[in-house]
């Protein structure tokens, strides 16, 4: 039992720290500023658990509707390949604002769920990808 503890341990601790991450950032940063600026600390520990469990909740939903964690993986490598060049000129290129980081963030976003719903059923499309694919 000790061997699948040790397993089970490093994936708890990404996972528990990736939804306090979500969680603190919506709330002290979004909600805390533009929805309810009078919050007490209760709302906002209470806020930041429901987002937690929204989060939990999402990702669940997501995992089910998935074949495999081969496609979700991909899916997080097409939302970052497009928003990584943005990040990275941001520090070189100072006419890049939040704004259009934030645009990058949105469009890389839907983006990948185009191409999945629409180029994928193109049969000239994927036969053209599979044959250029490694």
């Amino acid at each position: 039992m000790g061997g699948f503890a040790v397993f089970l341990m490093p994936f708890m601790a990404i996972t528990q720290n990736n939804q306090n991450w979500c969680g603190s950032l919506l709330v002290q940063n979004f909600y805390k500023y533009y929805i309810n600026p009078s919050a007490s600390e209760k709302q906002l520990k209470q806020t930041g658990m429901l987002v937690m469990v929204f989060v939990a909740v999402l990702a669940a939903v997501i995992a089910l509707f998935n074949d495999s964690i081969l496609a979700i993986v991909k899916f997080i490598f097409a939302i970052t390949a497009g928003v990584g060049p943005v990040f990275i000129l941001r520090w070189y290129w100072h006419k890049i604002n939040a704004w259009t980081q934030l645009t990058a963030m949105v469009v890389s976003l839907i983006y990948p769920v185009l191409y999945d719903l629409g180029y994928a059923n193109i049969p000239v499309f994927t036969n053209f990808l599979n044959q250029t694919m490694f």
